[in-house]
Order: C-alpha cells, then structure tokens, then sequence
C-alpha cells in the first residue's frame, strides 16, 4: 500500500496533493396587497436591498453570515430567512438581531424581499417553489443544484429570465473564502466575490460541468483523514497531525494559486507535478499513484457526477 511522506521537504516538492485539493476544489409578490420591490439597480459602494432566504440549511447559513460579517457599508439591509428549519434560524436571528429576522412562511419571505436566495432540497424544490407568488421586479438566486435554470424560470414566473441566477456556494462562504461557481448576473457576481471567488460559467452547459468539483469536497476530507489518521498511527499527537495537514495543505495551495496566476489552464499544475526531485520522495509518489490508479479516480468520480447530474445513473 502507498503511504504518504510525511514530512514536506520543500514546497514544491509537496505540490502533487495541490493537484488534488484543486479537484477538491452553485422565487415575488402576489397581486393587490402585497407591495412591489424596488428596482435592483445598485451602486458599486452601497448595501444590497433586503434578501429572503427560501430555506435555512447549511448554505443558507454560511451565506447569510457570511454577509452580516462584511463591512457596514456592504451588508444587505435586511436579511428574512424561512421558519421552517426553526432552530437555524432564530440561531441567525439571535446572533445578527440587527440584520436577520424570521419570517412567518415562505411567502412571507418572499413578499418582504427584493432579492429571494432559493435554497430549498432539490427532493421537494418543484413541490415547494410553484406555491409561492413571485413578482417580476425580483432577483431570485438559486443554490439548489440539481435544478436547471430553464426549470427555475417557468417555476418563478413572471420573474424574468434575465434577474434568475443559479450558484453553486461552498461553505467557506461564511468567512468571505468560498468559491461560488454561478451563472452570469452582474449582482449574483457582486454578491459572490464579496464572499470569496465567483467563478461565472459562460453557459448552463459549463455551469453544470464545474458544479462537478463542488462535489469533490468529500473525498478531499476524506484523504485529508486518512493523512492525518496515519501520522496518528505513526505516534503523532492528534492536534499536531490535524494542524500539520491543515497547514500543509494552504502551503502546497498557495504556490498552486501563484502558479495558475502565472501561467493558464492545467499546464501550471503540470509544471508544479514536473518540478518535483527525480528520484525523491514526492516523484516516487507520484509514479506509484499514477500506476495504482488513484488519479483516474478522480476523472472517473468528476464524470459520475457529472452524469448523476444530468439525471443519467441514480446516485
């Protein structure tokens, strides 16, 4: 079995697990009583209008605090958040009582808000969303993956095409370093890089492949364990083996972000791969991994993803 040198000996010569962390690495108002939002035409340096948050799980949680933590100037003047995960929300409210309140029903969410963040279980989104009363002034934001723009369009009407964006929020979101893969919106944009990276798909057929790496987390976590379950192993203290791999791995990340600055595309982490030591420790790794398979595991997941997608195996 492979094992994994356990002490860095240069960075670059560490580089190799860069490569996987990068692979490691996205409805209105009703008629007569209810009042009409303002159009969403919003300076560069001002907050945002009110946001409503259609479900309160993790996500919603991350970007919620991630933008009750941003300066003064740039935080949302209100945020509604749904009732019906009670114990997350009155969390959030309790904790930004300034900002963060809980509406009395999805639609109430939906009527206080001027920007709807649609962040509901994919297994109950088309159920949920029709029952709600959208008006065409909105901007809705869907972080739901597994559904299609196209379909968010028809279920959110009159609200058009135009003001619906689809993103794909990482958790690190909540302390402004998640990388957010998102359809092309100029405030979902804003909105994103003020919380870490936007990365903007230049169509829904490009959107849906780089969802695929947001699924990656798991078995970077996953890798990351078994490292540090073997410096355990090997007579390290829990909390130096869980720090070093943390450490280690925005080591061997920062040089791989200087790098793709550097030089575009997949040749930057061909470069890193090529500078290790031939005949070291890390290049030895590198071939014994190769020949064993491990790096096709990661094409072959990101392509069953993919398919699990587009709906063509069951998860």
């Amino acid at each position: 079995m492979t094992t994994f040198c356990p002490i860095p000996h240069t960075t670059r010569d560490q580089v190799w697990l860069a490569v996987g962390c990068a692979a490691g690495l996205a409805a209105g108002y009703a008629l007569g009583r209810r009042s009409t939002p303002a159009a969403l035409s919003i300076p560069a340096d001002s907050s945002f209008p009110t946001m409503g948050f259609v479900g309160c799980g993790t996500i919603s949680v991350a970007i919620i605090t991630g933008l009750c933590t941003l300066p003064p100037s740039q935080r949302p003047a209100r945020i509604i958040v749904s009732p019906r995960n009670a114990k997350k929300s009155s969390a959030l409210a309790a904790k930004f009582p300034d900002i963060v309140s809980v509406a009395s029903s999805n639609q109430d969410v939906v009527d206080q808000s001027a920007i709807v963040f649609l962040a509901v279980l994919p297994q109950i989104a088309k159920e949920v969303i029709p029952t709600l009363n959208f008006h065409e002034k909105h901007t809705v934001v869907s972080v739901i993956a597994a559904l299609a723009i196209d379909e968010l369009v028809n279920l959110i009407q009159p609200v058009p095409a135009k003001q619906v964006c689809r993103a794909i929020p990482l958790p690190a979101v909540a302390v402004h370093k998640g990388a957010t893969i998102c359809s092309q919106h100029p405030l979902a944009e804003r909105i994103f890089n003020l919380l870490g990276t936007a990365v903007v798909a230049r169509d829904s057929k490009e959107l849906e492949v780089l969802m695929c790496i947001s699924c990656m987390m798991g078995p970077f976590y996953k890798m990351s364990g078994v490292m540090c379950n073997w410096f355990v192993a090997n007579g390290v203290t829990e909390l130096t083996a869980s720090n070093l791999t943390n450490a280690f791995h925005g080591t061997v990340l920062s040089e791989a972000e200087h790098r793709v600055a550097e030089v575009k595309g997949p040749s930057a982490f061909d470069q890193l791969v090529s500078e290790q030591t031939p005949g070291g420790l890390n290049a030895a790794n590198v071939i014994d991994m190769t020949e064993s398979g491990t790096f096709d595991q990661y094409s072959k997941a990101l392509s069953v993803t993919l398919k699990r997608l587009r709906g063509e195996v069951s998860f």
